[in-house]
């Protein structure tokens, strides 16, 4: 037999997102971001789309100016190289 289950999701401003229990869902009404709570604190999991966005907060979280996980290449790269990435 199917199971109803009531998903609670926090919403309001980015400023006021409280920490969130492990699992629970926060989205912000402002900047139109998805977070999850885990143990460790919040995730966020989708950032409002826009075209072409890459935010160095979400690919760069170090702050090297690498993407964190980008593969290195030496020397030019043929579009072969790029097939099936």
């Amino acid at each position: 037999m199917a199971r109803k289950v009531l998903i609670t999701i926090r919403k309001g401003l980015e400023a006021n997102l409280p920490t969130l229990a492990d699992g629970e869902l926060g989205i912000t009404t402002d900047t139109k971001k998805l977070y999850i709570g885990t143990d460790s604190g919040n995730a966020l999991l989708v950032a409002a789309q826009t075209v072409g966005d890459m935010l160095k907060s979400i690919y760069d979280t170090n702050n090297d100016g690498i993407v964190d996980r980008s593969k290195t290449v030496t020397g030019p790269v043929t579009w072969n190289q790029l097939k099936g990435v």
